[in-house]
């Protein structure tokens, strides 16, 4: 069961990176009008950016999302019985969000080798990341069903259902195939998760002179992670933000503003990732990085073998 799931995946995968460069063509062409409308119909100056939040939301954004990252796998780590240092795992987490922009679904291939080359079967590491994406997916649904059921809106119930039917079974995946403290650790790093995008995309709206309240965000932190796990577009461009827009009903905030706070956040999110890409990667090469991954720190095939057989109980 596992393994068809994770092979549909693959193959879905491949159909969609066949298609990729055009429809990156085309993503990038609804963002570039999508933001051009924005501003037109906001009417957005340069002397009406607040420099401050900016300031903050550049220097915050890439690597909180890097150590956020990291954190994700050294639990996915933990409950394959693999040891994988911090450094090694944020190096992991940056490449991950730089490669989501390449015609394929690089944030995966990028995790899933992080750990197969820690010591973890390959099936189980597929299984991990697929499924823990999945839970990030239905968490953030069911945050924002959750909220937008305090509003009393009607989007509230299908969003919160299907967020639950969604992280429910995957967290009992977890539970059985690693362990109670996995599945809980799991689902807390996914709630702060949801709290730390709800805290860039506050920045983000003070960007532009807006301000919006934690409720208010968590839809557009739900049309950001859906629109990332689309796999047709690199990382989502274009639909992230014009799912934003269409969520913007659900808050007193103009489609402008949201597609615009949603593009800036992940724009920046990129570009500061890509920075440190850069970094890491002239520093692995003059060899003054520890845990680097290089052979002598990576375990014999009879261990990663053993790990794969022993995943039940990290």
């Amino acid at each position: 069961m596992i393994w068809t799931l994770v092979t549909t995946y693959h193959r879905w995968a491949q159909v969609c990176a066949r298609y990729r460069p055009l429809m990156a063509g085309l993503a990038s062409l609804l963002f570039a009008a999508g933001a051009l409308f924005s501003i037109r119909e906001l009417g957005v100056h340069w002397n009406a950016i607040r420099i401050a939040p900016l300031v903050v939301l550049a220097i915050f954004v890439a690597p909180s999302s890097g150590i956020y990252g990291a954190a994700g796998l050294l639990i996915l780590a933990r409950s394959v019985r693999i040891r994988m240092p911090l450094a090694q795992s944020f190096r992991a987490a940056i490449y991950a969000t730089v490669a989501e922009m390449l015609p394929l679904p690089g944030g995966m291939i990028v995790r899933t080798g992080a750990l197969f080359r820690g010591g973890a079967t390959l099936i189980m590491s597929s299984s991990l990341v697929l499924f823990t994406g999945l839970l990030w997916l239905g968490i953030s649904m069911a945050s924002a069903g959750f909220a937008l059921l305090l509003s009393g809106h009607h989007l509230a119930d299908p969003l919160l259902l299907s967020g639950i039917g969604i992280s429910v079974p995957i967290l009992a995946w977890l539970w059985r195939n690693a362990s109670a403290a996995i599945a809980f650790w799991t689902a807390i790093h996914r709630l702060a998760g949801l709290m730390l995008m709800a805290a860039r995309l506050q920045l983000a709206f003070a960007v532009l002179g807006a301000t919006i309240s934690l409720n208010e965000t968590l839809p557009f932190v739900f049309a950001s992670v859906l629109g990332s796990a689309v796999a047709i577009a690199p990382a989502g461009l274009g639909i992230s933000e014009s799912l934003a827009a269409l969520l913007a009903v659900t808050s007193s905030h103009a489609p402008g503003t949201a597609f615009l706070a949603v593009g800036l956040d992940r724009l920046l999110c990129f570009f500061g990732s890509s920075l440190i890409a850069l970094s890491l990667q002239r520093t692995t090469n003059s060899g003054t990085v520890p845990g680097n991954g290089s052979e002598k720190n990576r375990p014999s095939s009879a261990y990663r073998a053993s790990s794969g057989r022993s995943a039940k109980r990290p």
